[in-house]
């Protein structure tokens, strides 16, 4: 999963250069996102993430006058499709729906390392 990420955030790095423009940002909440709905896929808010609701996570991410932002965020997932597909899915045509598979995924030591994190305050925030 960090290898993946890794490799994302370079490939969008070669993208948009080296600074952080927003849309090098937005991308890598797209794909974070995306990531956690890999980790947590019982949680609903989660679930069949098109562009419309990863737009709507992520929101401001994508600012736009003309094309609705789960338009844009397609669009993106798509051109991110291209480079990863065989980790990065798409299913639908009109809006959609974006998934992560990753093989080989061993969760228990991120399960180890946030075991800490799991209490009452922690989830309100």
């Amino acid at each position: 999963m960090e290898k993946f990420h890794l490799r994302v955030r370079q490939y969008l790095l070669e993208q948009y250069g080296r600074e952080a423009p927003p849309d090098l940002i937005a991308d890598d909440r797209f794909v974070k996102t995306l990531l956690l709905a890999a980790l947590a896929p019982d949680v609903p808010a989660l679930r069949r993430l098109t562009g419309t609701r990863l737009a709507a996570l992520n929101h401001g991410s994508v600012r736009s006058r003309t094309v609705p932002p789960g338009d844009k965020v397609a669009e993106r997932m798509q051109s991110l499709q291209g480079k990863f597909h065989s980790e990065l899915l798409a299913e639908g045509r009109s809006d959609p729906m974006s998934s992560l598979h990753l093989s080989d995924l061993d969760v228990e030591p991120l399960l180890d390392a946030v075991a800490g994190e799991d209490r009452v305050g922690t989830r309100r925030v």
